[in-house]
C-alpha cells in the first residue's frame, strides 16, 4: 500500500540567511496529543522521522516559520530517500499531475521509455522501448508505443527514462 504524503518547504524567518528544510507529511499517520491539537508524522533529510503539527500542512506560517508546498525540484532528493529506505509513495503536492519514472525523472509526451519485464497483471508480454504518447490522469497511467505500434497503459514508477 502506498504512503500518502505531502512534502513541504519550511523556512525560518529570524536568520539573516534563512535555514530551508523540506520536510514529508504522512497524510494518513496521525495522532491527537494531550491538548487535541492534530501531529502528523514527519520525515526530513536528517534522517528521521517526527511529529509535524497540523498547521504546517494548512498555514503559510507557523510561528516563526515560512511554509510552503515544496516544488518537485524541492522534494525530489527527499523522496528519493524514502523509497530507499522502504516507503512506497503517493506524492499528493500540486504539482501531482506531472508523471515521473521510477528514477523521479519527469516524463513527457515524446519521451522514448523503457517499459519493464510484465507481471501477470500486465497486458504485455516482453520488456520493450516505447515513445509516450499520452498521459492518463484520471488513472495515472502513461499510454506507451511499442515498436509495433501497440498503446499500453503503463503506470509511471514503473518507466525509465532512456
Amino acid at each position: 500500500m502506498k504512503t500518502k504524503v505531502i512534502f513541504k518547504k519550511i523556512s525560518w524567518f529570524d536568520e539573516p540567511n534563512p535555514i530551508v528544510e523540506i520536510n514529508a507529511i504522512f497524510l494518513e499517520r496521525s495522532q491527537t496529543d494531550e491538548r487535541g491539537e492534530l501531529l502528523y508524522e514527519g520525515y526530513a533529510h536528517i534522517g528521521q522521522h517526527t511529529a509535524i503539527h497540523e498547521d504546517f500542512l494548512n498555514k503559510n506560517e507557523v510561528g516563526v516559520h515560512k511554509v510552503e508546498n515544496a516544488s518537485y525540484n524541492d522534494y525530489k532528493d527527499l523522496a528519493l530517500e524514502l523509497e530507499q529506505i522502504g516507503y512506497e509513495l503517493e506524492i499528493l503536492n500540486q504539482d501531482i499531475m506531472k508523471f515521473f519514472d521510477k528514477n523521479y525523472d519527469e516524463l513527457y509526451v515524446g519521451a522514448d521509455v523503457s517499459v519493464p519485464t510484465p507481471t501477470t497483471e500486465d497486458l504485455w508480454n516482453f520488456d520493450f522501448s516505447g515513445t509516450i504518447l499520452s498521459f492518463d490522469k484520471e488513472n495515472n497511467y502513461c499510454i506507451v508505443e511499442d515498436g509495433d505500434g501497440d498503446c499500453w497503459a503503463v503506470e509511471p514508477e514503473r518507466l525509465e527514462l532512456e
